[in-house]
């Protein structure tokens, strides 16, 4: 049986550069799954 992803998630928009970009890496280092 798959495990499950425990992980919380985010959708965040407007990720490309910048701040949305600056974001995306946070969450992703600290676990986050970023949609």
């Amino acid at each position: 049986m798959a495990e499950l992803d425990t992980r919380k998630t985010i959708v965040l928009t407007g990720a490309s550069r910048g701040i949305g970009h600056a974001t995306v890496k946070r969450f992703s280092r600290e676990g986050w799954r970023v949609i």
